[in-house]
């Protein structure tokens, strides 16, 4: 399994509307990504590096390859000024083990 893990840094200047991006930009990716298998979403503490992080779930890193590609993925993107001013940053891993 594949996880792309989607961090929202903080920084001077910067906002992140944590609501909208909870009731409206997480669940949009459920209706427009297809290959997704689940995604979580966790908002930081006050004091963390980041507003929050986002965690998206593939089966294959060929998954991940498709839905970067496809055209509903500018759908997802094109939806982040209407909660933040920040960049995101996306770390692609491989998840090791779990419990």
């Amino acid at each position: 399994m594949i996880r792309l893990m989607v961090l929202y840094p903080r920084g001077e200047g910067t906002h992140f509307n944590s609501e909208y991006w909870l009731t409206k930009h997480m669940p949009m990716l459920s209706s427009n990504l297809p290959k997704l298998k689940k995604w979580e979403a966790d908002i930081a503490a006050p004091d963390s590096p980041y507003y929050a992080v986002a965690h998206v779930y593939f089966d294959s890193i060929e998954d991940v390859h498709a839905t970067m590609s496809s055209a509903e993925i500018g759908t997802v993107m094109g939806d982040i000024p209407n909660y933040t001013n920040t960049s995101p940053i996306i770390s692609t891993n491989t998840v090791s083990a779990t419990s």
